[in-house]
């Protein structure tokens, strides 16, 4: 059903957002209002969701509604993607003690134009998610205990780290981001950067930064 398949992959931006390199970034680069005003906004959806597919199936409104939402989250999950992964780019290099020039490559590798096209790309994703999460009251939504998996602030997740037993099936995966990060170690003239691609809610930044640790 689109509605539980959007409350996973409400659930795992929301991870992602949480996570302690990310809101760092966030800090340094001056977007942390925009972030939490994103995070306010899924919470916001994601607490309707169990309502919506009760009455999905008795309203095409609701239903478009759904679809729509679908396509905004999608779209949500490949913009925090995209900030998870420079945080965790940044954190890395910061930790593991690169070159001189690696580090100057990451401090004037177009910072000012990086930080403004992800200022756009958040205020613009958070503004259809603000659209959609208005027109839930036209349906008069209620919220309830979502049975995917709840939030709760106490239990959130504020460290970059990943507990590597609650990563299942993805033994093979890791080894060969592994295998792909080693092969270049040596080179330390060139910055190689690769990209994980995959649907959202599959799990790509925990099982990258499992890979990691």
């Amino acid at each position: 059903m689109a509605d539980v398949l959007i409350s996973s992959l409400v659930s795992s931006i929301m991870r992602s957002m949480n996570t302690l390199a990310l809101k760092e970034f966030g800090i340094a680069w001056g977007l942390e209002t925009e972030l939490n005003k994103l995070e306010s906004t899924l919470s916001t959806i994601q607490a309707v969701l169990q309502d919506a597919q009760e009455k999905q199936w008795n309203s095409e409104a609701v239903r478009n509604w759904l679809r729509k939402l679908k396509d905004v989250a999608y779209d949500a999950d490949e913009v925090v993607d995209e900030f998870a992964t420079e945080a965790l780019m940044r954190k890395v290099e910061r930790e593991k003690g690169a070159t001189s020039q690696v580090s100057s490559f990451f401090s004037l590798r177009n910072g000012l134009i990086f930080r403004m096209k992800m200022a756009h790309k958040l205020k613009n994703v958070r503004d259809r998610l603000d659209a959609n999460s208005r027109e839930r009251s036209e349906f008069h939504l209620r919220e309830g205990v979502i049975n995917m998996e709840v939030f709760d602030v106490e239990k959130r997740q504020t460290s970059s780290l990943v507990n590597e037993s609650e990563i299942y099936g993805r033994d093979e995966e890791k080894e060969k981001i592994i295998e792909v990060l080693l092969t270049n170690v040596s080179n330390q003239d060139n910055l190689a950067i690769y990209a994980v691609w995959g649907y959202g809610g599959l799990g790509k930044n925990n099982t990258c930064t499992v890979s990691l640790q």
